[in-house]
């Protein structure tokens, strides 16, 4: 054990000192800046005068135009960041790219010069050394434009990206190493993961991505996150990028618990395809574990939870909503669904248990509704009203001291560790008036969203499409060919009277949410009749609760798979599961390869790849009343001598300006968000109303001169939240370690 244990010290030593250096190497890499001046650039069409490039509105009348055009310079394969200077009365192109054909050879988009922006960095990437580097601003005919500056240079995010190889390496080789001997008496169950996340993970192997429903949404979440760090606002409020600059409070309203690995891979230089497809990947590979765990849990059996993990992550709904719609806080959450069912699956089943085993529910119950609001608040409340119905349902067990005990032990434990999320949220939700607001008092008429019973049924329906009116132009919205005939077996074997209570329940659960998920179902009457029903009605779409039936149906096909190992001895049960198992196969294979035959492939290099602007149809997390189309990059003042810009980091702006002899006013291009905070050179605040299209404005007293600083400034409160969740889950760790060691002892 001690040259074990010396052997681990040696090797992490060896392994930390290759880290540093690495890490120092990133530090001091050194970045080659391209000796290029901006008249290096050509145009046909107009002069490089007074050290910028300009064209006036009406001075071109030929649509869209390469306007200027260079440096064409040698490059080596190897990582670049292109920044420009600029201002334009309307949105411009940019395009990087390498002439003479080889153009393949660079990863970069056409991308936006933005009217309401002064300037723009992008990152790109040089797949072999070349001779002819080319940026073209690709003029579209309307309004001024002006170039003042293009600088080029290297960049570090190649030697960061080798730096993550590198540890991962690592951390691999480490957990081989210390947990060897586990790894070999759990081969199996290692194996069986690593396959279900591969199969699963199908449609991730090709060069690039689909680009779905909500994807611009959820990757603009993560830019926005690693934006936020790299300007050091842990964690994020109010993220900074969207809306060129205006703010979006995306982070307060949208839990983001687990975006922020993604947005580390960002920071560590990873393009933004690549960080979503992997975080994807590893979304498949924490739900087939955390799925083993829970139904080896309920079942008591390995392969029968090796099995319902695959039926569940192969289900057509799940793998619509993570490939297609690219939902990642539906997808994300539904990678808990199993750990809430392992634990109520505990709570009523585990009645003779004593208290130390009996209370270990609570956390895993705990743990599986941190992960449900920690990453998508409607899951959360979707599987609040099935806990509802299932306590009432079960009430005699329910009402029993030691359930009672365990439900009130993990709200609590529940609380604590989502303080960080749930009190901003709740601060802002009951004190900021915001489009959220208004709509949750709208009536939500959603019924007719729901599932078409005949998409129950429509095992190949063409994976692509909206929510639409049309059947044929919908997406498939069934729990998939697998789950159905379950759902079938399950009525067949209640109806030959052979069926015990808990198909019985499950089978009739399984019937009522898929009811509930249907256009059947009267969302509208109760949404329209009643409070409650509306406050329901709030899922926006009624086909999110297959993601509900979906888990009952697995959980359905693990009781009739004990039914027949139990009853039916004279069925092959290796044949039902091989059967079982290939259906599973063949219906991946059938998803991927529908789903590559209909791609439109994107790929997003780099943040200005991606649409800032692209939020949700309402708007939620807008100030109410705000029209988002009115930005500008002004800053607008009255009776203002002298106002000019310093320096502007993300939420952060300095201003230095002079008052005349009457009381003067500014207005920022900031939404006015709860919590920003303005302040002069002395530290003297002042106050901050709505202005125009409710930026942020202040009156600044008359004779003032000096410099203004405006900053989001989270309160106090905040802070104390995140930590108390972070005592929280250190405390429960010491917990359950102690714990650990006394059963040891």
């Amino acid at each position: 054990m001690l040259v074990r244990n010396k052997n681990i010290l040696i090797v992490g030593t060896i392994q930390f000192i290759i880290l540093v250096i690495f890490g120092i190497f990133i530090v001091k890499h050194p970045k080659i800046k391209f000796n290029v001046d901006l008249d290096q650039w050509r145009s046909n069409y107009i002069s490089y005068e007074n050290k910028s490039w300009s064209v006036e509105s009406g001075e071109i009348d030929k649509g869209e135009i390469d306007l200027i055009y260079g440096p064409y310079i040698k490059c080596i394969k190897g990582s670049y960041t292109v920044d420009i200077s600029y201002e334009s009365e309307t949105d411009q192109k940019l395009k990087v790219y390498a002439a003479s054909g080889n153009e393949a050879h660079i990863k970069a988009n056409v991308v936006t010069l933005s009217k309401n922006l002064t300037s723009l960095s992008y990152d790109f990437e040089l797949l072999k050394d070349i001779d002819n580097l080319e940026i073209v601003l690709k003029y579209n005919g309307n309004g001024a434009c002006k170039i003042n500056d293009i600088k080029i240079q290297s960049n570090s995010n190649l030697i960061k990206r080798k730096f993550v190889y590198v540890l991962a390496i690592f951390l691999v080789l480490d957990i081989l190493f210390i947990f060897g001997d586990k790894i070999k008496t759990n081969k199996k169950l290692i194996m069986a993961i690593l396959g279900i996340t591969f199969c699963t993970s199908i449609p991730l192997y090709m060069v690039g991505m689909y680009g779905g429903h909500d994807g611009m949404f959820h990757l603009m979440r993560i830019e926005g996150i690693a934006t936020e760090m790299k300007y050091g606002n842990f964690p994020a409020r109010i993220q900074s990028l969207w809306m060129d600059g205006y703010g979006y409070a995306v982070s307060i309203y949208y839990g983001d618990l687990m975006l922020y690995f993604p947005a580390l891979l960002r920071l560590a230089g990873f393009s933004v395809t690549q960080c979503f497809k992997i975080y994807m990947f590893l979304v498949n590979l924490g739900t087939s574990i955390i799925s083993i765990y829970s139904f080896n849990r309920i079942f008591k059996k390995k392969n029968i939870a090796i099995l319902l993990t695959l039926v569940y992550m192969t289900s057509s709904y799940r793998l619509e909503d993570m490939y297609v719609r690219e939902a990642v806080g539906e997808f994300t959450a539904m990678m808990f669904f199993p750990l809430i069912v392992a634990a109520i699956y505990g709570i009523y089943t585990e009645t003779d248990c004593d208290w130390k085993v009996y209370k270990k529910n609570s956390l895993i119950l705990a743990l599986g509704m941190v992960g449900l609001i920690g990453n998508h608040i409607l899951s959360s409340e979707m599987i609040c009203i099935v806990l509802c119905i299932i306590a009432i349902c079960f009430f005699k067990r329910t009402f029993r001291k030691k359930t009672i005990l365990v439900y009130l032990l993990a709200v609590v434990e529940t609380l604590g560790l989502s303080f960080y999320f749930l009190l901003p949220f709740l601060d802002y939700y009951m004190n900021c008036y915001m489009n959220i607001n208004k709509t949750v008092n709208e009536i939500k008429t959603i019924q007719k969203s729901g599932v078409y019973l005949t998409q129950y049924f429509s095992f190949w329906q063409n994976i692509f499409g909206q929510n639409s009116a049309n059947v044929n132009e919908r997406f498939q919205m069934s729990p998939g060919f697998v789950l159905v005939m379950v759902l079938i077996v399950g009525l067949f074997i209640w109806c030959s009277g052979k069926a015990n209570f808990r198909i019985k329940f499950l089978t009739l659960f399984s019937l009522f949410f898929l009811f509930i998920s249907s256009n059947l179902f009267p969302w509208d009457f109760i949404a329209e009749y009643s409070s409650i029903g509306n406050f329901l009605a709030q899922v926006q779409f009624p086909w999110r609760y297959l993601g509900i039936v979906i888990i009952f149906l697995t959980l359905l096909l693990g009781e009739l798979i004990e039914l027949m190992i139990n009853k039916y001895q004279n069925i092959s049960k290796e044949s039902v599961y091989l059967i079982i198992y290939m259906t599973c196969i063949v219906m991946i294979c059938w998803f991927s390869s529908n789903y590559c035959n209909n791609l439109g492939i994107v790929n997003y290099y780099d943040t200005a790849d991606l649409n800032n602007k692209r939020i949700h149809g309402g708007a939620e997390y807008l100030l109410a009343n705000t029209n988002r189309n009115l930005l500008s990059n002004d800053i607008v003042s009255k009776n203002i001598e002298y106002v000019k810009l310093i320096k502007r980091v993300g939420n952060t702006i300095e201003l230095s300006c002079s008052v005349g002899k009457k009381e003067g006013e500014i207005e920022l291009p900031l939404y006015n968000y709860r919590g920003y905070k303005i302040m002069d050179q002395d530290g003297n605040q002042y106050s901050i109303y709505n202005g125009n299209n409710n930026v942020v404005a202040f009156a600044l007293p008359a004779g003032f001169s000096g410099v203004i600083t405006v900053k989001f400034v989270e309160p106090w409160y905040w802070k104390v939240a995140l930590y108390v969740s972070f005592l929280f889950a250190l405390l429960i760790g010491i917990l359950k370690n102690r714990s650990k060691n006394i059963i040891k002892d």
